[in-house]
């Protein structure tokens, strides 16, 4: 890791490889996974496209204990995996907006069921498309390209 600087709330990284990245999603994934809440843990990416994103949620998954690919669910819009031996939580549930206008095709999906459900771990790409329907209490993720394979990373929780 090229740097890492804490301040209360908000981490901030800077990556140098797509390997660096992947841990930084890794990492909060091992953080998160052993709260225990009364709605699931939401997750928002925000990035450019080639920021990162995808590299950063494979890491997430993999510190969320699943071994599957990971990849956008650009055109499916969502995907669930399971998440093996976790007491707190059962499915981690991958939401790619990248496509939608607004909030209210996510509802016609049952998303809000999603984000009421405490044994569910959300990620959501490109959340700015949908941001109208999403709670409040979230973990906020930025990631920005800064050049090769360097990489800004700023998470607020």
């Amino acid at each position: 890791m090229i740097g890492q600087v804490e301040e209360e709330n908000t981490k901030f990284f800077i990556t140098g490889s797509a390997e660096e990245t992947a841990k930084v999603g890794f990492d909060l994934a091992q953080d998160l996974k052993n709260k225990k809440e009364k709605t699931a843990v939401i997750v928002l990416l925000s990035g450019d496209l080639g920021s990162g994103k995808t590299i950063f949620t494979q890491g997430f998954a993999r510190g969320l204990g699943i071994n599957s690919y990971i990849k956008s669910p650009t055109f499916i819009i969502l995907q669930n995996y399971e998440i093996e031996g976790n007491e707190n939580f059962k499915k981690f549930v991958h939401v790619d907006a990248y496509r939608l206008e607004n909030g209210q095709e996510l509802r016609k999906i049952g998303v809000e069921k999603i984000l009421a459900d405490p044994e569910k771990i959300v990620l959501i790409e490109w959340p700015e498309n949908v941001s109208e329907i999403l709670p409040k209490e979230v973990i906020k993720v930025s990631l920005k390209h800064l050049d090769n394979n360097k990489r800004e990373i700023v998470i607020m929780v």
